[in-house]
């Protein structure tokens, strides 16, 4: 009832004309995302305030930030600009970007023509996305954030919201639903080469390594798993979780959930402390977040009430994982690296086969002597 009630508050929201109404339309849903207001009830000036203050904050921050000014209020501490970026993407903190979002849309000129989009400044979600998504690659310099983006443009919409929409696909209530995939010590101990995928690319500043987050490939002629490296901080951990959240919101069942599934397939290889400790050697997985069960449950909590449509790329690496814990050759390969897991046990193994064949050799000459000529 809640969800249909604020679609049609919404859809209210596009026969507003001017700003003072488009305000009072907006009011009651803001307050709603305002968890820690509680049951204080606000002023519509008191409100408009908050509003006004939290707005003109981001809008002069990310002016700053493009134009490379210094805030001396922020510069004080070294770490104060990274925590205030982290902080911008986190969930709560968005509803500021949504109110000047809908304020821009109903200000901004309707009838510009199309040859003028190219002159015109950049938009406020243009700005938003550069700020959030700035140092994960470069854009090219003819192209607008929004143009290189694609989808995202929409993630700032609808992160905020919280109507997700039920579907079908494959749900899962809790974290401990792990669908028989083997985690990255059993993979290794079954004989499965996992490796940090990187691909060199030449830019304007020389060579480039890097390979796309979700980019997952298991090479079965090669018997390889390859992982592009993940850096998980306080950071690049909320995007993740806001870009599953979004993923959620507009539906999980036409193949797009790829976050989600990159996610249950983290936490799949992500079980133990050896997983971690492994995956790290391996310069896969880089762990500024926290102790290693803060990583393990992080990946379990995102994968907590999702829906998966099980039609993305790497849900076909899940279900080749998923081959290689029922095939026997790969059982019986781990079952043996079980057994000789030592250099002794692996030279005892040397010295049996030889004296196995030596056995074999001189039975062979007993029953059957070499014939004179």
């Amino acid at each position: 009832m809640a969800a249909s009630a604020t679609r049609s508050s919404r859809s209210a929201l596009l026969a507003k004309t001017s700003l003072e109404d488009v305000l009072d339309a907006v009011n009651v849903l803001i307050l709603w995302f305002y968890a820690d207001l509680g049951s204080v009830e606000m002023t519509t000036e008191a409100w408009v305030k908050m509003m006004f203050l939290d707005g003109c904050f981001i809008l002069k921050h990310l002016y700053n930030y493009g134009k490379g000014i210094n805030e001396e209020e922020l510069h004080q501490s070294r770490w104060a600009p990274v925590q205030l970026r982290s902080d911008l993407t986190l969930l709560e903190n968005q509803i500021p970007f949504a109110v000047l979002l809908e304020l821009f849309k109903h200000l901004a000129p309707r009838d510009l023509p199309r040859s003028a989009d190219k002159k015109k400044r950049r938009r406020l979600l243009d700005m938003a996305l550069w700020y959030m998504f700035r140092g994960s690659y470069s854009l090219p310099q003819d192209k607008r954030p929004t143009d290189e983006l694609g989808v995202d443009p929409e993630l700032l919409r609808c992160m905020c919201m919280c109507d997700c929409e039920s579907g079908h696909g494959h749900l899962d209530r809790d974290g401990d639903s792990k669908e028989n995939v083997p985690s990255a010590a059993e993979l290794t101990a079954m004989g499965i080469w996992i490796k940090r995928a990187t691909t060199t690319t030449m830019g304007p500043a020389g060579p480039r390594h890097g390979r796309a987050l979700l980019d997952v490939r298991f090479m079965e002629e090669r018997v390889r798993l390859e992982i592009p490296p993940l850096y998980v901080e306080k950071t690049t951990a909320p995007l993740l979780q806001n870009l599953i959240a979004f993923e959620q919101q507009v539906g999980a069942d036409d193949g797009g959930d790829y976050c989600t599934t990159y996610a249950f397939l983290m936490y799949n290889l992500v079980s133990t402390r050896e997983d971690i400790t492994l995956l790290q050697n391996l310069r896969i997985l880089h762990n500024n977040f926290g102790s290693d069960k803060k990583v393990i449950n992080y990946f379990k909590n995102l994968c907590v009430w999702n829906r998966r449509s099980g039609k993305t790329p790497i849900d076909g690496v899940l279900e080749d994982l998923r081959k290689c814990r029922v095939l026997h050759v790969y059982r019986d390969l781990a079952e043996v690296k079980n057994y000789i897991n030592r250099p002794v046990k692996i030279l005892l193994l040397i010295i049996s086969a030889m004296v196995a064949l030596s056995t074999v050799m001189q039975a062979l000459m007993a029953i059957r002597p070499p014939t004179e000529h």
